[in-house]
């Protein structure tokens, strides 16, 4: 759950909740890490915000309606992607 304060920020930023996943792609794309990639932001997230601001001299909500990627794309798992040998063995202990 994202804190009252985060999601202050968030909307102070120009961003909506849901716009979290892609903010965080995004940063971690132009290689400002937010941490982990979770959708709900923290402080990694508020910081690579900040510096990405800083260092690209643009809101963060104006680089992600100007991304010409989109964020996140829908795969569904294919029986090949979940039968394949992904290691020889795995060992017991």
């Amino acid at each position: 759950m994202v804190s009252r304060l985060f999601a202050a920020a968030v909307l102070s930023w120009g961003l909506a909740a849901s716009d979290m996943m892609a903010t965080q792609v995004l940063l971690d794309r132009a290689g400002f890490s937010p941490g982990e990639i979770d959708g709900r932001g923290g402080r990694n997230t508020q910081a690579a915000i900040r510096a990405f601001e800083a260092a690209n001299k643009t809101t963060i909500a104006e680089a992600l309606a100007a991304a010409s990627e989109p964020a996140t794309i829908r795969y569904t798992i294919t029986t090949e992607d979940a039968s394949a040998p992904f290691v020889p063995s795995i060992p017991r202990t």
